[in-house]
């Protein structure tokens, strides 16, 4: 995963062949804990605003498999 430039909410990304730059829209906090008894793994997701929640979705199902 390439690293970018932050300014004020807005990232760049430069790479040889490619520009991108856009505003952050949001973020999702993932925390990954084991069960003390069972030693099995769960995810806890955290967004701050419900526009997220497409993302979420998708990365809860993912993580259902893992």
């Amino acid at each position: 995963m390439k690293r970018g430039v932050v300014v004020n909410n807005i990232i760049e990304f430069n790479t040889s062949k490619h520009e991108l730059i856009g505003k952050k829209v949001g973020t999702i906090s993932l925390s990954m804990y084991r069960d003390m008894s069972t030693g099995l793994r769960f995810f806890y997701l955290k967004s701050r605003n419900k526009n997220m929640s497409d993302v979420l979705d998708v990365i809860e199902d993912t993580l259902y498999y893992f």
